[in-house]
């Protein structure tokens, strides 16, 4: 019988028991060549099938309600649980049953669905080790050919610190700082970093490279790609949680005044660097284009780069909304009139008011441009 077999016996057996009675069976299975990560992960991919509840019947508060109020009477704790019993029509067993249900241990185990054939599981397994792996990084190194549409969708979802480059037509390398290289958030930052990977799964070609310094201070090294044990996305993107844009992207439909906004506007290109800002804000009067990009996790270094890197190559003009919370460093960041911070909410006003500061600073660099010329 392999591990997976006899961790769905184990779930098989808890079924309608507690999870304590659950954390006991699989105590007892044998693991094999398993270490802790992967009997860890192939507990998971099989609990991903089943969920818990607090169990029929009496509700637990209401049963330490009445009971606590019994046990103030006097009498006992047994006299106490017997005339708690009465009051609410069950016996003392059902009453002791009821008692701590609602607790994570004494929940009850139930399957939400029928499980998948054992080789599925496998692949889910090996899907939780990786995510698991990739969480402890220090740097991601990304190759990929197709799926540029997702990855894009990805990129701008996510809010990674991630640069883009394209190496040979259709295929993109990625670079992406990996959450132990950073001083906050790291757990947010990891499960984004987890969504934004399965984004790069549905290309039809792909490679990771991980690496993370070990606490001997080694370097290790995790490389994996489309031809490994995993099992493949389907459907569309994941849905990631847009409500900072779209909010914004309604605000400036309502207060945008003279200023046009397109969504989503194509990537812009420095070398073989792309950037994806979220909109393009057109002047309907000047046809003054400004970009506009809406930044999730950041650091100054990354920021201060990412700023010389599009100034060097077309001179895009390019308005950063950052949002503050998601700062991943304590050193101060430089703010001039292409910075606009915010806290978690962006709003649009303050984003009209930065455009035309932005716009006024670009006039006189081109009127002071007219001037030395002549």
């Amino acid at each position: 019988m392999t591990v997976l077999h006899a961790i769905s016996d184990a779930y098989t057996a808890s079924l309608g028991r507690s999870r304590r009675h659950l954390t006991t069976r699989l105590g007892q299975v044998e693991r094999g060549r398993l270490d802790d990560a992967a009997f860890a992960a192939a507990v998971s991919a099989i609990d991903a099938w089943h969920d818990d509840i607090a169990g029929d019947g009496f509700h637990p508060r209401e049963v330490r309600r009445v009971l606590f109020g019994e046990g103030a009477r006097g009498g006992g704790p047994l006299a106490a649980r017997e005339r708690a019993a009465g009051t609410l029509g069950c016996s003392v067993v059902q009453l002791d049953q009821a008692l701590f249900a609602d607790l994570p241990p004494e929940r009850l185990v139930r399957r939400r669905a029928e499980l998948p054939a054992v080789g599925a599981l496998v692949l889910a397994a090996n899907q939780l080790l990786l995510e698991a792996a990739l969480v402890q990084s220090d740097r991601l190194d990304l190759a990929l050919t197709g799926g540029a549409r997702a990855l894009v969708q990805a990129i701008r979802a996510t809010r990674l610190i991630v640069e883009v480059h394209e190496r040979a037509a259709g295929t993109l390398n990625l670079s992406v700082s990996g959450p132990l290289s950073l001083h906050a958030e790291t757990r947010l930052y990891g499960r984004a970093l987890c969504r934004f990977v399965r984004a790069v799964q549905r290309a039809e070609r792909w490679s990771i490279c991980a690496r993370r310094t070990a606490s001997t201070g080694h370097s290790e090294v995790l490389v994996i790609d489309h031809r490994d044990p995993l099992p493949k996305p389907e459907g569309g993107p994941d849905r990631f949680d847009s409500k900072v844009e779209l909010a914004l992207y309604d605000g400036l439909l309502r207060h945008g005044g003279a200023w046009q906004v397109t969504r989503e506007p194509a990537p812009l290109r420095s070398g073989d660097t792309w950037f994806f800002p979220d909109f393009l804000a057109t002047h309907a009067e000047t046809d003054l284009a400004i970009w506009i990009e809406i930044v999730g996790f950041w650091t100054p270094a990354y920021l201060t780069r990412k700023r010389e890197l599009m100034s060097r190559s077309h001179g895009h003009p390019i308005l950063y909304l950052v949002d503050e919370t998601l700062g991943l460093d304590a050193t101060a960041l430089a703010v001039d009139a292409e910075v606009l911070l915010f806290r978690r909410r962006c709003a649009a006003k303050a984003v009209v008011s930065a455009l035309a500061r932005l716009a006024e600073r670009l006039g006189s660099r081109v009127e002071a441009a007219r001037r030395g010329d002549s």
